[in-house]
């Protein structure tokens, strides 16, 4: 959406309407400022360390700005302050820019101004100072020289590109020109890296937690690391020599291993040193160029396979890694695919910064077939090179990131003057909402004072009555809950006997023969059962004591009372089992022995 279409109205009143509406009409007897007295002063306003409208009126004292003034330079500061807090400008870089961008703030007076058209010479001459931003940091040489530049660019009241663009021009070509001489010395040097790097990965990863025959571990660093380099820079990672190579090595390294000499595996040795011996040992005549190092090395193997098919011993040694591994060949890491895919997406003239150090590079050199990367300050000059893997790394430990481009000021502007457009038609709908409130306020009071004076009477009444009910509803539930826990009292009473003295007798029986931890109902007047739990009986004083379910509730209740309550049916034995039915039979048992009750 563009800047024009955020504020209906002609573009003569389209944004005096816009901020009368938001911060209201004038006081009158002000004396105004005109635009050109308003520009003329913003020139020299510091908009990050002042308020331009403040800074203006102390400058011209008895004079006030308009409110359309008022908002457009405060809506400029804002659309700048926004703009430069954006993660391509350097926070230092950012801070002198707003300082010195006054005459853009001046420049947005006018009808026609930035914040509206964005055909503006401001865009243009912005889109310039982001071309050099992207790679200026504070550490680079001549980095306040630059500075400075940019921003005597925004502090000109013409706001002319012409200057500008020579300026750019100009730097432009001095980059180029120190680039492309870094990058024709640079372009072998990331080759003869990637052979290093590549050659030290396969022999190290081969050759890990192995141990050689001292005479030939010596060298594998000193000869065969050599030999590997030479044959990727000359014929490549896909050439039939370098596969050749690479196999043949391995299995050199396993017909020297120990277990290799071991009976069983003897006849895969034959075979091994068979093929080491038509495959490897014609090889060095390629890929080493010193006559006198092939047969040192020939003679060497050949010693050590005398040795290994005539078990013969063999002193051996760890061999020492070969230099020349990334750091995370060191560290034993490796990336995805995926990340080595976006990695390999990047482009040539993008910009990445070092988060901690702040330090912007760009990139000038990108080797697929090498996998390298060649990276430069804004000034040309090397800055440091990486494989892929070392790149993605970085860029995955987020040790760097891509320098995100700036979003265009119109799109700022656009994004604030509809903002401030929904504000004004918010208000606009809330004030005649509340002029239609107002109208309706007092009609409405009337008439809720008059149904709140008869509501309160009806409730009155209408409490009044329910507590009434309540009340004999209440009297009448707890008569029929008393008369019906009677009724469920009597019928278990009824269980134990039919007279009192058998209702008690059964009931001391039942309290004699109560286990620990058994269960008991207590009913109260009303009904309302309480399930305890037997916990202690203290026989000295005749009292039992429960327990609720959790244990924290105490309940003490003497014998009599207990055997009361049980004859009585307020209390009920409500968990049984065999021990319990058991101990009541003995009991009784008992009983019939000491009366002469016997079977017979």
């Amino acid at each position: 959406m563009k800047a024009e279409t955020a504020v209906t109205g002609s573009t003569e009143d389209r944004l005096g309407k816009l901020f009368t509406g938001l911060y209201g009409l004038p006081r009158e007897g002000q004396k105004l400022l005109s635009d050109d007295q308003l520009q003329a002063a913003l020139i020299s306003v510091d908009p990050h360390g002042e308020d331009p409208v403040i800074a203006v009126q102390q400058r011209l004292p008895g004079l006030s700005v308009s409110i359309r003034q008022l908002g457009v330079v405060r809506l400029a500061r804002q659309v700048l302050s926004d703009y430069f807090a954006q993660p391509l400008f350097h926070p230092d870089l950012a801070r002198q820019l707003l300082t010195a961008s006054g005459a853009v703030i001046a420049a947005a007076i006018p009808h026609d101004s930035w914040l509206l058209r964005r055909t503006h010479p401001v865009h243009v001459l912005l889109r310039q100072v982001e071309q050099v931003a992207a790679g200026w940091y504070p550490d680079l040489p001549q980095a306040a020289d630059t500075a400075a530049v940019l921003a005597g660019w925004l502090s000109q009241p013409e706001l002319a590109v012409t200057e500008s663009s020579r300026w750019l021009d100009d730097m432009t070509s001095r980059q180029q020109r120190i680039a492309n001489r870094v990058a024709e010395s640079e372009a072998g040097a990331l080759r003869f890296a990637y052979a290093r790097q590549t050659s030290a990965r396969l022999l190290n990863r081969q050759l890990a937690g192995r141990a050689l025959p001292d005479f030939i571990a010596q060298d594998v660093v000193q000869h065969w690391a050599g030999a590997f380099q030479w044959t990727l820079l000359h014929h490549g990672e896909r050439s039939p020599l370098w596969q050749k190579l690479v196999r043949s090595f391995s299995l050199l390294v396993w017909s020297l291993q120990p277990e290799a000499a071991e009976p069983a595996q003897r006849d895969k040795l034959i075979r091994v040193v068979g093929q080491v011996r038509e495959e490897l040992l014609p090889l060095l005549d390629q890929i080493i160029a010193d006559e006198q190092v092939r047969e040192q090395l020939g003679e060497r193997l050949e010693v050590a396979f005398l040795c290994q098919l005539h078990n013969r011993p063999m002193d051996y040694q760890p061999v020492a890694a070969v230099p020349g591994g990334n750091l995370l060949d060191d560290a034993g890491a490796a990336v995805s695919q995926d990340l080595l895919a976006e990695v390999a997406a990047v482009t040539i003239g993008e910009w990445f910064v070092e988060p901690t150090s702040g330090r912007r590079l760009q990139l000038l050199l990108k080797l697929d077939d090498y996998q390298q990367l060649l990276f430069v300050n804004q000034l040309g000059m090397k800055q440091v090179s990486a494989s892929f893997e070392e790149f993605a790394w970085q860029f995955s430990s987020a040790h760097i990131s891509a320098v995100v481009a700036a979003i265009p000021l119109i799109e700022w502007s656009a994004e604030r003057l509809n903002a401030l457009a929904e504000q004004y038609r918010e208000r606009q709908q809330a004030r005649e909402t509340e002029h239609q409130a107002r109208i309706e306020e007092q009609m409405r009071i009337a008439e809720e004072r008059d149904q709140a004076r008869r509501k309160a009477l009806k409730e009155a009444r209408q409490l009044a009555a329910a507590q009434q009910r309540r009340e004999a509803e209440e009297a009448a539930l707890q008569q029929s809950e008393a008369a019906l826990e009677q009724v469920r009292r009597d019928a278990a009473a009824a269980e134990h006997g039919a007279s009192e003295a058998q209702r008690r007798q059964r009931a001391r029986l039942l309290v004699s023969g109560l286990p620990m931890g058994a269960w008991l109902l207590f009913h109260d007047d009303d009904g309302q059962p309480t399930r305890r739990k037997l916990a202690v009986v203290l026989p000295s004083s005749g009292k039992y004591i429960f327990v609720d379910r959790i244990g924290t509730e105490k309940y003490e209740i003497t014998r009599d009372a207990l055997i009361g309550g049980i004859a009585g049916g307020a209390i009920e034995v409500v968990s049984k089992d065999s021990r319990f039915d058991d101990a009541l039979n003995r009991v009784v048992d008992g009983i019939r022995q000491d009366r002469g009750w016997g079977n017979g």
